[in-house]
């Protein structure tokens, strides 16, 4: 019962929002169309913020939604649904009750299946980055399953662009012990340097997602010389929650061959257990990750050297952005706060890798959503405020 309660509101949200003061009842309307979420405030192609035209997370609608019916438990019956076992009856009814919810944010199915879902969106398929939810692997031998989707990816048509992740293709644990001579380090090497030289043949781009902190030194080392091999074909990640990020930015720039370019991508980071695990090495606190990302995006296009593509949802960095020349910004597919947006799909073959994602983006988040929402619950919803905006964004 709680469960399919819990589904019912998710997926009939939308409903219950009442009609901000202020916001027409034609964009009101628009809150029943899947994925046009409409409320305060927008960036749009000019970079100016605008009122009355602000498209938002679901999740974050749909958490703000069950705070302002008081359910205090959300994050514990929504955990509780995602851990369900696949192979019980309440992991059937979970799945079946938690996919309207899904698929908002992640497609299931094949290549073709995905990319004829993401144009039935009417989305430009050259402004997508496809992102295969495989997070991790567990044994080494399903490293070349993982490889195989990135190339069936590369290899279509309307694909122009694929995120990798490598714990798809090595476990995380052999990437955490930085031995580069161990076999399966020098397979995940072959694996991504086969991945590059493809999508430089056909003038594609992959972007090579950082992870956890103990991991990310050897992805690094493994990434770096295919971005310089690969110049515009391969970028890096940096994390902006890291203090050491700039002077590892620096120190890449600095060791950058004549004539070559360090092209990456600017995260916030939302590895909370990092945070948790090294306290030294992470900021704490919003505000240094914020100032810190600033930094990053105005070094990053001060320096001819450097090619940046910023992903935020955060309005402030977005016209920061903007305001430095930089047009285009990167969005989650199902929370994009701007028009111009190169969106993240999530997509498996595998419904229950699509799961593992969601999952893994609720743990991140539910510490932080949900305070959020029940600040943003207690604001007059119409108001144009940019800062209720960028506070609930952070």
């Amino acid at each position: 019962m709680p469960i399919r309660i819990v589904s019912r509101i998710m997926g009939a949200s939308r409903s219950f929002l009442v009609q901000p003061p202020g916001v027409s009842r034609s964009l009101h309307d628009k809150l029943r169309v899947k994925g046009e979420w409409t409320g305060i405030m927008h960036v749009k192609n000019d970079g100016q913020t605008h009122s009355g035209s602000f498209k938002t997370s679901s999740i974050c609608w749909e958490l703000m939604v069950l705070r302002l019916m008081r359910v205090k438990s959300l994050h514990r019956v929504v955990e509780f649904m995602l851990e369900a076992k696949s192979n019980t009856l309440l992991g059937n009814v979970s799945r079946f009750s938690m996919k309207p919810f899904m698929n908002q944010f992640c497609l299931e199915g094949s290549v073709e299946e995905v990319v004829n879902a993401v144009k039935s969106k009417a989305l430009d398929t050259r402004y997508v980055i496809f992102d295969y939810t495989t997070e991790m692997i567990k044994e080494s031998h399903e490293a070349r399953h993982t490889a195989d989707q990135y190339h069936a990816y590369l290899n279509h048509e309307n694909v122009h662009m694929i995120a990798v992740k490598l714990t798809g293709i090595c476990r995380p644990e052999i990437l955490e012990q930085g031995d580069h001579n161990f076999p399966e380090v020098q397979a995940a090497r072959q694996m991504l340097t086969e991945l590059a030289a493809e999508a430089k043949a056909m003038g594609k781009t992959i972007f090579i997602d950082a992870e956890h902190f103990k991991a990310e030194k050897t992805i690094l080392e493994l990434a770096k010389p295919l971005m310089e091999a690969f110049q515009g074909h391969v970028y890096l990640t940096f994390q902006a929650t890291r203090k050491d990020s700039i002077n590892r930015l620096n120190e890449i720039v600095d060791a950058l061959s004549e004539g070559k370019k360090l092209y990456y991508k600017l995260v916030k980071g939302a590895y909370n257990s990092d945070r948790i695990a090294f306290p030294n090495e992470f900021y704490q606190e919003f505000e240094g990750t914020h100032m810190n990302y600033l930094a990053l995006l105005e070094q990053s296009v001060s320096d001819p050297r450097i090619e940046v593509l910023p992903c935020t949802h955060n309005p402030e960095l977005i016209q920061k952005a903007n305001s430095l020349g930089i047009k285009w910004v990167g969005n989650l597919n199902g929370m994009e706060v701007t028009d111009r947006c190169v969106r993240y799909v999530a997509a498996n073959d595998d419904p229950e890798k699509n799961k593992e994602y969601l999952q893994r983006r609720f743990h991140e988040h539910k510490d932080s959503l949900e305070p959020r929402a029940e600040n943003f619950r207690r604001q007059k919803l119409g108001l144009p405020l940019v800062s209720v905006s960028n506070n609930f964004y952070r």
